[in-house]
């Protein structure tokens, strides 16, 4: 019988990246999927699967910053991180915004310094590095 849990463990382990990718794809479809974007981050030789979606946008008015409530979910092998942020975004249409991520729920010791598109209403993270030492992960 041993032999065939530890097979099981090991198809497993094999398709835990795919699971987890299907899982957050299927939230970010309940959670309005037009709203979010989903992306498998490397980091640190892991597969880390992030779901950004749009939760509120609010303008001050004319020529005035967008504020954009953004939820962020991040799953990996070493655990799961959910938070949501509010990120500033000049009018113009596309927009750019920096948010910071720290990664220590997910038992990465780094940050995820990450530049967030804005555009027609959806969030997309365009760029990351992972921080200290300038590691391009997108």
């Amino acid at each position: 019988m041993y032999p065939r849990t530890w097979a099981v463990r090991l198809v497993f382990a094999a398709a835990a990246p795919a699971l987890w990718s299907a899982l957050l794809a299927s939230q970010a479809s309940a959670a309005g999927g037009d709203r979010c974007s989903v992306d498998n981050l490397p980091i640190d030789g892991q597969r880390v699967a992030a779901t950004f979606c749009v939760v509120d946008a609010v303008a001050a008015g004319p020529n005035k910053p967008v504020r954009v409530t953004v939820s962020e979910s991040l799953v990996g092998p070493g655990g799961n991180l959910s938070r949501t942020s509010s990120l500033d975004f000049v009018a113009d249409d596309p927009a750019r915004a920096i948010d910071d991520i720290p990664l220590a729920v997910l038992g990465i010791k780094k940050t995820l310094h990450s530049t967030f598109l804005y555009s027609g209403g959806t969030v997309k993270l365009e760029h990351a590095l992972l921080v200290p030492g300038a590691v391009t992960v997108k």
